[in-house]
């Protein structure tokens, strides 16, 4: 079974379509089945209609050279409807290439939800901050996120804004204006201009987001919004850098 195949797949009979792998606690074990040992598992991260799902523990079902227990984490596929409820023709352990292809074809909004409630108990590992004015709910999922993470989540905020009006870089029909500090840690957008420059940057209530962090690390999410945009560059006085659709 190979681990980058979480794609729905559509039925032919008209009924609501099922996936090709699911992520599974295993819940019990049975040893003598009628048909050899096999296992009971509970769906994790799923809100689709099957609630169980058996598999065979013989090694023409189950891939791995140790058997599963109780409460670990499985991958099932060639899933089976039976009479009796669903069954798995494939199994194995749940690996961290799964994870990351599973969270890939999660919605944005069901993203920005997983790592929002991964942020309870973990803080993630980036040479970056970002912070998204009047936006609590993904300024905490952002802090659950490495750096690959952050950079796939922001690389779409950028696309989105850019699908909505690709001729300007706008919100609610206002330019986004980019501003980058004199030293080059820190980035701001803005809804139009900064209202106020200072030593080596500006600041205002007006920002879109902001992030900060090691230089070079900052020059990659810039070099993502430029390659992107139609932002041409402009030089300040006080050494800041300022970027805006000129027409």
């Amino acid at each position: 079974m190979e681990p980058n195949t979480a794609v729905a797949s559509s039925q032919m009979d008209g009924r609501a379509s099922t996936p090709s792998i699911i992520k599974a606690v295993v819940h019990k074990i049975y040893l003598d089945g009628p048909h050899g040992d096999y296992a009971l598992a509970r769906p994790k991260d799923y809100s689709g209609p099957i609630i169980g799902l058996t598999f065979s523990l013989e090694n023409h079902t189950w891939k791995e050279s140790r058997r599963p227990e109780q409460g670990e984490i499985v991958c099932l596929g060639c899933l089976i409807e039976k009479r009796a409820g669903w069954q798995a023709r494939e199994a194995r352990f749940w690996s961290e290439d799964d994870e990351t292809e599973r969270l890939k074809n999660l919605p944005l909004k069901d993203r920005l939800a997983y790592y929002t409630e991964k942020s309870k108990t973990y803080s993630g590992n980036s040479g970056v901050i970002i912070e998204f004015n009047q936006g609590a709910e993904i300024n905490q999922a952002l802090r659950a996120m490495n750096e690959e993470e952050k950079i796939e989540i922001f690389g779409e905020f950028i696309s989105s804004l850019n699908d909505r009006n690709p001729a300007t870089w706008s919100v609610k029909g206002k330019n986004i204006g980019l501003t980058v500090s004199a030293d080059g840690r820190q980035i701001k957008a803005w809804l139009g201009f900064p209202d106020l420059l200072i030593k080596n940057h500006a600041e205002g209530e007006n920002f879109l987001f902001e992030l900060s962090g090691r230089q070079e690390i900052v020059a990659q999410y810039l070099s993502m919004i430029l390659a992107s945009t139609r932002l041409r560059e402009a030089n300040l006085p006080n050494g800041m850098s300022l970027y805006l659709n000129w027409q």
